[in-house]
């Protein structure tokens, strides 16, 4: 045994196996055990209502925790065996005990511990290299012993998907240069696993299934591949600076941590389908022919270790917060229609569509202009998409979702906010027919949280609606609309009840 941090699969591993959706995730509460008050845009009854880049961001997350938990396994089981976490706080007197069914408050605590993935203080302090290189600092780590650093262990196939994350917890020396690195795999409750280093070779492999109804199969890399990584578990236990939220005098209106001086847009597609990311001088970020590809400057795609309990599993794409960019949504590779989402969300916005209808063949494409909170989807099918529009600003928040913007025949749309006249615009001069437009709006302030919902309505080819957000009374109460041409002649207006 070259080393032996003492953990077994059997006793200190859990006794379920890993899962996909069907269970609670991230709420508002774990939202601000993880950041703080900031991501909080009022705390009733002390109870968090998250703003509007907060609340997207949880979303986005517990959407991609339906491809598998097995990182929030990989990092609770390590807690629970250094005693960060207390089995008596979730139901059990040892982990044997700890059942998920019915179990919300672990179920939770494993959306949480998922989510450690996603800091840039675990990605800062990712040890990648060659297998030799990464085996080298998990027996440095082993021999420390629980005083040390924690290590996730993480590996993907050689074309960079199915990323898996488990708890290795020793090392033996089986001779003649191969090493084997002893695992408890969460899909494999119980058992013990092991992971075969090849020193000589420089190779890895290892014999598993990222989701446990599928058959198993050989998953390997060599030094050429780097596809072994070590994340570290203590820090994601501390608070997280806030990089969604927006910098300045909103921030501070609550404790905690203040939010980092975030410097790009992240970006989240849901459902299947190729997202190609292109900046104004012509470089790409996405997939290009099946194989990823990174040519903008400053940005990167991040793998969430999820398994593949969901098939639709996209990279997490960041950009500079400065750089103008152009997105394709392509369906060339789909076998069957499927519903897809597109959301950027930077610090203090959220901008997106959702239920896109993407065939087979479709190629669809969306712009956001984050200086002034516009999103524009451009389609030659008949879509119904809804655009959303999150926005985190002093004195209330808003959350516009532009319902049903049924586009016979395609066309394109565009929705922005102009706050300095507080009105929300739905533009559809460029769209082949006549639209129908429905609304949900929410406002939160520092005390209440106040939704209005309105009826659909008719826009005409070319026409502008204006929607007087700024002036609304709250709960029960109309908001003025104006419907325009291009030419600014006043066309209609009217007292849009609400409908809530």
């Amino acid at each position: 045994m070259l080393a032996d941090l003492g953990f077994r699969s059997d006793k200190d591993g859990f006794i379920f196996q890993n899962y996909g959706p069907g269970f609670t995730d991230l709420t508002p509460e774990e939202m601000n055990r993880i950041y703080g008050d900031v991501v909080c845009a009022n705390k009733t009854d002390g109870k968090c209502t998250l703003i509007p880049p907060a609340q997207q961001w949880m979303e986005q997350v517990n959407t991609a925790m339906s491809g598998g938990h097995c990182y929030g396994f990989a990092a609770a089981s390590l807690l629970f065996y250094k005693k960060s976490l207390n089995t008596a706080d979730f139901g059990g007197s040892s982990m044997a005990d700890l059942k998920i069914e019915g179990n919300d408050k672990l179920q939770r605590e494993l959306a949480k511990d998922w989510t450690g993935q996603k800091f840039d203080t675990v990605r800062s302090q990712v040890i990648g290299g060659t297998p030799v290189q990464v085996l080298d600092k998990l027996i440095d780590a082993l021999k420390a012993g629980t005083s040390g650093e924690s290590y996730i262990f993480a590996f993907f196939k050689r074309d960079g998907s199915g990323g898996h994350a488990v708890t290795p917890f020793a090392v033996e020396d089986r001779g003649n240069g191969i090493n084997a690195v002893l695992l408890y795999d969460n899909n494999y409750p119980k058992d013990q696993r092991e992971m075969i280093v090849d020193r000589n070779a420089n190779t890895w492999k290892y014999e598993a299934s990222i989701n446990p109804s599928v058959k198993s199969e050989l998953y390997e890399g060599d030094a050429q591949t780097q596809s072994l990584y070590l994340y570290p578990v203590s820090p994601a236990a501390s608070q997280q600076a806030c990089t969604f939220c927006a910098a300045g005098p909103t921030a501070s209106k609550a404790s905690g941590l203040a939010s980092a001086p975030s410097n790009f847009n992240e970006i989240w597609m849901d459902g299947a389908g190729d997202l190609l990311i292109t900046d104004k001088a012509g470089h790409k970020l996405g997939r290009v022919d099946g194989k990823m590809v990174n040519e903008i400057p400053g940005a990167s795609y991040e793998i969430n270790l999820s398994d593949t309990y969901s098939t639709d599993v996209e990279p997490t794409y960041r950009v500079p917060a400065d750089v103008e960019f152009e997105m394709s949504i392509d369906g060339t590779n789909l076998k069957e229609k499927t519903q897809t989402n597109v959301v950027v969300i930077g610090p203090g916005y959220d901008l997106g569509v959702e239920g896109i209808a993407l065939d087979p063949g479709q190629k669809d494409t969306m712009n956001v202009s984050t200086t002034d909170n516009r999103v524009s989807y451009q389609t030659t099918s008949s879509e119904s998409p809804s655009f959303i529009i999150g926005l985190q600003r002093a004195g209330a928040d808003y959350e516009f979702d532009v319902k049903g913007a049924a586009m016979d025949g395609g066309g394109t749309l565009n929705v922005y906010i102009d706050p300095k006249k507080g009105d929300l615009v739905v533009n559809a001069e460029e769209i082949k027919k006549d639209a129908s437009i429905g609304m949900v709006m929410t406002r939160i302030d520092d005390k209440t949280e106040e939704t209005f919902e309105n009826d659909a309505v008719s826009l005409k080819a070319g026409d502008l609606l204006y929607v007087d957000y700024a002036d609304w009374k709250g709960n029960n109460t109309p908001i003025n609309m104006t419907i325009m041409d291009s030419k600014g002649t006043v066309l209609d207006q009217f007292s849009s009840a609400d409908q809530k």
